[in-house]
């Protein structure tokens, strides 16, 4: 395809440009005049009379469609500056890094991914409330006695120490401007995130259906006044909203772990 360059009223000169920078209504005008050229060729071709055959360049056109390329041609070059200026090209290698960089921008943006202020604030979420739950456990009577109270004590420890540990890596991200949406580093997150979730689902519930026994179920929460049962009863809330916290994150880590398959 060509169209007429600066000189063009000295010697005739052409330049080739890319057919997609035209405007649409030159590619309409052009898809045109060649429709009407192969029918009024077919319609020659069988009634035995002889046409004169219309160019396949566009440099054959009229002189208006010539005239009114030479026009737009100021602002193809605009267009074409405006596009190398913010990245993109029609070489299909740059193509492909242009979307390759949209597909990280648009990951970038799943809430609770690692090394982004939501997912940093709900590690430290955890944290605050893992601590406060196994706080309440510890400072209650004889917990260790119960093993539902004892193994919810350790959930929450491990619970503890996993989030504040991708808290603090969160916060070396967002503060070096570190990227932590690799395939690897995701899928030991998902993997562990799952783990945690298990253990501090099972242990939350065994230790609420041990604090309804103990409560409601034998009274021996009246018999025994030494037992810190309204103590277990707000530590196994606690850990109950710490689990939702942890659920949250492990199913947004894990969608962003589909978005790379």
């Amino acid at each position: 395809m060509y169209v007429y360059s600066d000189d063009v009223a000295k010697e005739g000169t052409y330049r080739e440009a890319s057919w997609f920078l035209l405007p649409f209504p030159s590619r309409l005008t052009e898809a045109k005049h060649h429709l009407s050229h192969h029918l009024s060729h077919l319609v020659s071709h069988k009634s035995g009379t002889t046409t004169s055959r219309a160019p396949a360049h566009s440099h054959h056109l009229p002189h208006p469609t010539r005239a009114k390329r030479t026009q737009q041609l100021p602002q193809i070059r605009a267009r074409r500056a405006s596009q190398d200026s913010i990245g993109f090209s029609a070489s299909p290698l740059r193509s492909e890094q242009c979307r390759a960089e949209a597909g990280r921008q648009g990951m970038k943006r799943v809430v609770g991914s690692p090394g982004t202020w939501s997912g940093m604030a709900l590690r430290l979420s955890q944290c605050v409330f893992a601590a406060a739950s196994t706080f309440a456990m510890a400072s209650g009577f004889s917990y260790s006695n119960y093993s539902a109270y004892f193994y919810m004590s350790l959930a929450l420890i491990l619970q503890l120490m996993w989030s504040l540990g991708l808290a603090c890596k969160d916060i070396f991200a967002l503060r070096n401007k570190k990227d932590l949406h690799t395939r690897d580093n995701v899928l030991i997150i998902v993997m562990v995130d799952w783990v945690v979730a298990v253990f501090m689902f099972s242990g939350a519930c065994a230790s609420a259906s041990l604090t309804i026994f103990l409560m409601w179920d034998v009274h021996f929460c009246e018999t025994y006044s030494k037992l810190a049962c309204r103590q277990f009863a707000l530590s196994v809330v606690l850990a109950f909203i710490t689990w939702l916290l942890q659920a949250a994150s492990s199913f947004s880590v894990f969608w962003l772990l589909v978005s790379f398959y």
